[in-house]
């Protein structure tokens, strides 16, 4: 089990070049082809922005470290029709790599992106937060565990992740009075689990009475020094109370799927 191709989401927003420097390094890591794709709604009205990140893509990609290609979004010319045809780019490609909504630049259009490609694309999407900049080499994850699909799903589709992780963090979250040795026995099944793929685990389980879970993870986050979060996303139809949080609240890279 590997990813082989990595699909990263451009546009106009002051993040995309710092996105395009972490979709690259991970690619290197990963050894994986790369597909960057520059999706705005107006090519033709950004031409000179689009220009510096090619220029910036081709010098990085030069010699073939690593293989990759660019791609235009040029058909599509409303943002729902470009998120839709970026879904569609998506459902081909092992991990997407977009970034987190920045509530000063188009919010409504970047959002729907992003929830759609958790809630429809089918792959594993890894979110970047607007602000600071963050380490490829995923050195320290946290799992959150729920012993749900979502879960399971996220940690299986970033085993290659975890596989190359110096410290992996599982965590379990659970409101008070409920049973801990349930949550305990779960993550030891996990643990072990993970332990076949060569992966040795930490386990933890938090009881969360005066914070959220999602502040709870991260904070955790922060105490640990985690440089990536796996999170499941879905929940009956949308993405769930935990996952909308992280996608309003996150301070580090966080990888969600369905």
């Amino acid at each position: 089990m590997s990813i082989k191709h990595i699909l990263v989401h451009l546009d106009l927003s002051p993040q995309s070049r710092s996105r395009l420097e972490y979709a690259l390094g991970l690619a290197r890591q990963q050894q994986t082809f790369l597909s960057v794709c520059y999706a705005v709604d107006d090519p033709d009205r950004h031409q000179e922005e689009q220009a510096q990140l090619k220029d910036f893509f081709l010098e990085q990609t030069d010699n073939n470290d690593p293989p990759a290609e660019w791609l235009n979004l040029k058909e599509a010319r409303s943002s729902q029709a470009l998120n839709l045809e970026f879904c569609n780019l998506a459902r081909c490609a092992d991990l997407v790599i977009v970034g987190q909504p920045d509530p000063k630049i188009n919010p409504g259009a970047s959002q729907d992106l992003t929830e759609k490609l958790v809630l429809l694309s089918g792959r594993p999407v890894l979110i970047l937060p607007y602000a600071g900049q963050f380490d490829p080499q995923c050195e320290r994850v946290m799992v959150a565990w729920n012993g749900g699909r979502e879960s399971t799903r996220s940690i299986h589709d970033a085993l290659p992740l975890l596989q190359q992780a110096q410290q992996v963090n599982l965590i379990s979250l659970i409101p008070a009075g409920a049973e801990i040795s349930e949550s305990q026995g779960s993550l030891a099944m996990l643990g072990e689990h993970l332990a076949h793929h060569g992966i040795h685990a930490h386990t933890e389980t938090q009881i969360c009475i005066e914070i959220s879970k999602g502040d709870m993870l991260l904070n955790r986050s922060a105490e640990e020094g985690i440089s990536l979060l796996i999170a499941g996303g879905y929940y009956r139809g949308q993405l769930g109370k935990v996952a909308k949080h992280l996608l309003k609240h996150m301070t580090l890279p966080v990888l969600m799927a369905h």
